[in-house]
């Protein structure tokens, strides 16, 4: 009941027609068969600009990156605390917009864009005009474009808490608890490898704005507290440690995290990109904080 999970159904158009035997039959010089399409694909060419379809496909991406920057993964979906369910609801409705309204000025400039692509190629591939005969109406490819997204609360029917069924459900929710751990340590080792220098070397030295793959390690657990007892606890660490190395940094003349500050921000980034480890330690603390 803490988590909503998210599904996106997107559905886009390639901008490209698969070719047929038919279509190259015309360049065989021996005339021999072509491979069936169960044998072999054919190809495939382009019909229009690619920059055309290519943003379809970055709002795709931006959908995903919203999800993947607030959920963790769960049931195939991505599962987001309850407290940011309208926060990302209206980041994906703005996608949405903007996605369908690409999508109309797609429908009302198709047949102009595809005239001109079919200019420039024909000219730039005299001889294989034909390939390009086939191509699909606006209303065809308007149809086909769509940005759709599912919210929804996972629960088990009602009494099989007890038999195999539930117990593969909790067994799936306790493992977002490792989902959680596993992110952090996907940031751990971002926050470690620009650490290094070009040539693979340990630097002197980080700057505050370095510290950001921890702070979203520290709002990720504390979003999914409900998921595991020990997030507070871990969430606390990570940003004692980023107060601590801030401190210094306001303390020294060029806002620099160096010496000994620099080594307890790469000894937690180091607890942290091992998932296990991580876990450990955030449980001890736990266990000692309430004893």
């Amino acid at each position: 009941h803490d988590v909503v999970c998210f599904v996106l159904e997107t559905h886009l158009w390639s901008g490209r027609i698969q070719l047929r035997a038919e279509d190259l039959k015309k360049f065989s010089s021996s005339n021999t068969s072509l491979p069936d399409s169960a044998l072999a694909s054919l190809g495939s060419v382009k019909i229009c600009d690619p920059q055309v379809t290519r943003t379809f496909e970055q709002l795709k991406r931006e959908a995903k990156a919203v999800l993947e920057a607030a959920g963790l993964s769960l049931f195939k979906a991505r599962a987001v605390p309850s407290h940011r369910h309208s926060e990302i609801r209206a980041k994906l409705d703005d996608i949405k917009y903007r996605f369908e309204d690409e999508a109309k000025k797609l429908h009302a400039t198709y047949n102009t864009k595809v005239a001109e692509w079919r200019g420039k190629w024909t000219t730039a591939n005299p001889g294989y005009g034909h390939l390009l005969d086939r191509i699909p109406s606006a209303e065809t490819v308007f149809g086909r474009l769509s940005f759709e997204y599912h919210d929804y609360r996972v629960e088990p029917p009602k009494g099989v808490y007890d038999d195999e069924g539930g117990s593969e459900f909790t067994t799936k929710l306790s493992g977002l608890r490792g989902e959680l751990y596993k992110e952090a340590a996907t940031e751990a080792i971002t926050l470690m490898e620009s650490c290094m220098d070009k040539g693979g070397s340990q630097r002197d030295y980080i700057t505050p704005k370095t510290l950001g793959p921890f702070k979203r390690i520290a709002e990720r657990f504390r979003d999914f507290q409900s998921v595991d007892p020990s997030a507070i606890a871990a969430a606390e660490l990570i940003e004692a440690t980023v107060t601590q190395a801030l401190n210094f940094a306001q303390s020294d003349k060029n806002n620099r995290i160096c010496d000994g500050a620099l080594m307890i921000v790469l000894s937690m980034a180091q607890t942290f990109a091992n998932p296990a480890s991580a876990a450990r330690l955030a449980e001890k603390s736990r266990t000692v904080g309430s004893s």
